[in-house]
């Protein structure tokens, strides 16, 4: 959790670690052994805002592509990205497309596009250093999150 929060702006970094376990209470209740509910809260937790100008999941509906270049950009501005994510191929935008433009893009500016694909309805993701890839996967496997 904190490292997915690390390019947040202290209260709200130390406040997601809170706010997850609260979500993994609410989420595992009725199924302990899930990790799609641990996985549920962990999105859950990266969407909700108590500022609008940070982002740190992505997740959009899978023929969305429009939302996925909204949500690609503002996730590079949390991190720190100051020139803009701008969708360069055809119109419109499918998701699949924007997301491996995006992971090229964010690559070329010192991140790494971590895909985070759930189910077939919708496209999750998280932007880290490239140096935090294997911690992250390592904590996610522990956490039975199956990255």
């Amino acid at each position: 959790m904190e490292l997915l929060a690390e390019p947040l702006p202290e209260p709200w970094r130390s406040s997601r670690w809170a706010a997850f376990a609260a979500e993994v209470a609410a989420e595992v209740e009725h199924d302990a052994d899930s990790w799609d509910a641990r996985a549920q809260a962990l999105i859950g937790t990266m969407q909700h805002r108590e500022d609008p100008d940070w982002w740190l999941v992505l997740a959009v509906d899978w023929k969305d592509g429009h939302e996925a270049v909204l949500q690609a950009d503002a996730l590079a501005r949390t991190h720190g990205v100051v020139d803009a994510y701008e969708w360069k191929g055809d119109a419109p935008p499918r998701v699949h497309d924007v997301l491996a433009d995006f992971a090229d893009w964010a690559h070329d500016r010192g991140l790494r596009w971590t895909w985070w694909e759930q189910d077939a309805d919708a496209y999750y993701g998280f932007l880290l250093r490239p140096e935090r890839v294997a911690a992250f996967d390592r904590l996610a496997a522990a956490a039975g999150l199956h990255a």
